[in-house]
């Protein structure tokens, strides 16, 4: 049992990881500045390799069986155990990357928004905050856990 948790903390850390990259990433290449219009598309394509690490925990989980039958509740369980990892490293990671290595973004968001009118100064100086944005990435990392574990643990079975 002990054991099962040490892959998922590997996994969880390595999800939580991109999580503190991308938005560097991002900024790199122009997503918190020139290009900021497009954030939000860009911001959407990290769950691709996202994606990747769970099924990449998934399929090691199975490996890990051996040649034993690993139905879908094994493979659920298993990225179960690796959305709670991720879900207490991402908050932390984020954190790391909005102090440290993207230290702008939240303020530059901020005036995007009202300039473009989508929100108004009151609601984007509220939405944009250290706190807000913790607080969104300790709910969104479960929920986006529980939706990536239930489509790769239907890739990662295995019945015989």
């Amino acid at each position: 049992m002990k054991n099962s948790w040490i892959p998922a903390l590997k996994w969880g850390g390595i999800y939580a990881l991109l999580m503190m990259i991308w938005p560097l990433l991002e900024s790199i290449l122009g997503f918190h500045n020139s290009w900021l219009e497009y954030h939000v598309l860009f911001t959407s394509v990290k769950y691709l390799p996202a994606l990747l690490i769970f099924y990449r925990s998934l399929t090691a989980a199975r490996h890990r069986q051996g040649k034993n039958p690993f139905p879908y509740s094994k493979a659920f369980v298993a990225g179960l155990r690796t959305t709670a990892c991720a879900s207490v490293l991402t908050p932390i990671a984020m954190a790391v990357s909005l102090q440290f290595l993207t230290p702008h973004f939240l303020s530059t968001m901020e005036t995007f928004m009202v300039q473009e009118q989508w929100m108004t100064v009151e609601a984007a100086a509220n939405y944009f905050k250290f706190s807000t944005y913790l607080i969104q990435w300790s709910v969104a990392t479960p929920a986006v856990g529980l939706m990536l574990t239930a489509i790769t643990a239907v890739f990662a079975m295995r019945q015989r």
